[in-house]
């Protein structure tokens, strides 16, 4: 069974007095069911095993949802997809655009 995603994951939310950091693009979001040194997946790279718990592929927004495998993202702010380094990304401007990743089956 998959390890419960028992906390949200925030990407491009601050969390500060400031509101805001910079522009990004987010490509590709992997959660293993343990940790994963950098050089054994670039060597390996075997992100699809039997391992892999949550898969966002960043593909596509459809609506304010992200679409993934495992795991759910609210779009907040008409965040947009743009060209990624496996595809297409998606771009949050560092201010008020941000995706909330969740178990959609946490609460059950």
């Amino acid at each position: 069974a998959s390890p419960a995603l028992k906390r949200q994951v925030v990407l491009g939310r601050p969390n500060d007095i400031f509101g805001q950091y910079g522009e990004a693009v987010f490509d590709e979001l992997f959660f293993w069911d343990s940790w994963k040194h950098k050089d054994f997946i670039d060597v390996f790279f075997d992100v699809f095993s039997e391992s892999l718990v949550y898969y966002a592929s960043m593909e596509q927004v459809r609506g304010n949802s992200l679409p993934g495998a495992g795991i759910y993202g609210t779009v907040n702010d008409n965040t947009v997809t743009v060209k990624g380094i496996l595809g297409k990304g998606i771009l949050l401007n560092g201010m008020n655009q941000y995706v909330n990743m969740s178990n959609p089956f946490a609460n059950i």
